[in-house]
């Protein structure tokens, strides 16, 4: 070998050195990187869940606050309004807990109304979209003052009965009209 194939296979051979010394170099410094990128998206999932949690808290109180909002218009008989804001916060939530009581107090501000037919919709959706929910026993009481009111004694009768035979200690029996009570 003459002296300029021994410079060039050393050339050869420290360029080669060197590139392998970076990539290797390159990929271990990427790897740790990679690493502390999967401990700080731990470390910040636990900060976004005690966010999450923190928001939905939030939201609850706010879906809360609407619910008792709506409830003390009814309750100075404001109807339409507590109406419109129980239907409101149903369509907005109707997955959450108090999405039975929204439509029950519906029916409560038909009924508040005197319109006795949209009243036993309202409270046939409650029965039937959230069974066994706790307006359960409320909105069969409600359905069959609304029968009764209409002058629909059969349906009436069916509404009580029903209440009488799935809840037999509720305390909305003794408001059941004494013709109807078994």
């Amino acid at each position: 070998m003459n002296r300029n194939d021994n410079r060039f296979f050393s050339l050869s051979f420290l360029l080669g050195l060197l590139f392998f010394t970076f990539f290797i170099g390159g990929c271990c410094s990427s790897e740790f990187a990679y690493e502390d990128d999967i401990k700080g998206s731990h470390a910040g999932n636990k900060n976004s869940n005690k966010k999450v949690s923190e928001l939905e808290k939030s939201h609850s109180a706010n879906i809360s606050s609407e619910y008792n909002e709506a409830l003390r218009l009814f309750k100075v008989r404001k109807y339409g309004e507590s109406m419109a804001k129980f239907q409101r916060l149903f369509s907005n939530h109707h997955k959450h807990e108090l999405a039975p009581n929204c439509i029950y107090w519906v029916g409560e501000c038909y009924y508040g109304m005197r319109d006795f037919k949209q009243a036993i919709i309202a409270f046939e959706q409650v029965l039937s979209q959230f069974p066994g929910s706790v307006k359960d026993d409320d909105a069969l009481l409600m359905a069959g003052h609304s029968y009764f009111r209409l002058n629909n004694r059969h349906k009436a009768e069916e509404a009580y009965s029903r209440l009488q035979r799935t809840h037999p200690k509720s305390p909305y029996i003794i408001k059941i009209p004494p013709a109807f009570r078994h």
